[in-house]
């Protein structure tokens, strides 16, 4: 995934390098305002997702999202966004992970579980593979395009318990609030991420035009699940706490006929608050993906800038 980045990226800076010589031709007329409403769905990537590869995230835990749009036409093949965002990403061990002999057995026993609603703020360059610089009447019936960009992004994940979904980052389920133990610091719900994509556009009106478009988002965090580290051990919280009972719900499968599980070299025990057990993945970074449909209306140049003659 990468290496896939960067190779969207580079064909972003190779497409409007070589758009640089006709956005200086680009006549004033030509450039237009736009807003729009958009809907769709978010998907999550990290240590709760099943999925068998990063492309194949699991479909039983695609949630809703929904958003705004502002845009200007700045040359023939580019388009300056700022997006609003609001969505959800979800996952559930005990509803995800399989009774098969594998990994799957260890998720499953780990038993976490998490929602997050996000709320991205969202500015991107959206660059068309068909030049426009005829103005909107003009424009392509379809046009394929890729976007690449920043966003900002708060979360705040939480867990269900007894049936009441409980913020996850101020409790420490990893140590954080410990002098000496686990994590240094608590994460940050303010993060930053770098959105791309592709998606293609139709016009349905001489001011109309409806997408559809599919955009990753690589984040650098890896706490949109509220996991990341080793477990602690849970001798050092409150029995009674929230943070005792969220930190490791793990399950003691039939017989207690598994305890351990190898993977990469690493010896899994399916996370007993024994303070060594890796409780996820550290290192790699959580995803999100968010897919969906724009609707957006063109400001006609002529409209916004009349011309009065005496």
């Amino acid at each position: 995934m990468r290496h896939l980045a960067k190779i969207i990226i580079l064909t972003f800076c190779l497409v409007l390098f070589s758009t640089s010589v006709e956005a200086q031709k680009f006549k004033k007329k030509s450039k237009y305002l736009s807003i729009g409403l958009s809907a769709g769905t978010m998907n999550y990537v990290g240590e709760l997702d099943p999925a068998p590869s990063f492309l194949a995230t699991s479909l039983k835990f695609t949630r809703w999202n929904i958003g705004g749009v502002f845009s200007k036409r700045v040359h023939p093949r580019a388009t300056a966004r700022a997006t609003l965002n609001y969505g959800r990403i979800q996952g559930d061990d005990a509803i995800s992970a399989t009774d098969i002999e594998g990994f799957d057995i260890y998720r499953k026993a780990r038993n976490l579980n998490f929602r997050n609603d996000i709320i991205e703020i969202k500015f991107d360059g959206v660059f068309d593979l068909f030049q426009n610089r005829r103005g909107i009447e003009k424009r392509a019936h379809i046009t394929p395009y890729g976007f690449l960009g920043v966003s900002f992004f708060y979360h705040n994940p939480k867990g269900r318990l007894d049936g009441k979904w409980i913020a996850l980052q101020p409790l420490g389920t990893e140590g954080q609030y410990l002098d000496g133990v686990g994590e240094e610091k608590p994460y940050s719900k303010l993060q930053i991420a770098i959105p791309f994509g592709v998606g293609v556009r139709y016009k349905i009106g001489v001011l109309w035009d409806v997408a559809f478009q599919i955009g990753l988002r690589k984040t650098f965090t890896d706490y949109l699940d509220d996991v990341s580290g080793n477990y602690v051990d849970k001798a050092l919280f409150d029995p009674g706490s929230d943070v005792f009972k969220l930190s490791d719900p793990s399950l003691i499968l039939e017989d207690n006929r598994i305890r351990s599980y190898e993977k990469d070299g690493l010896v899994y025990t399916r996370g007993y608050g024994d303070g060594v057990s890796p409780r996820g993945d550290n290192g790699s970074k959580d995803w999100f993906i968010v897919t969906g449909f724009h609707v957006t209306y063109i400001f006609h140049p002529k409209l916004i800038a009349p011309k009065f003659k005496g």
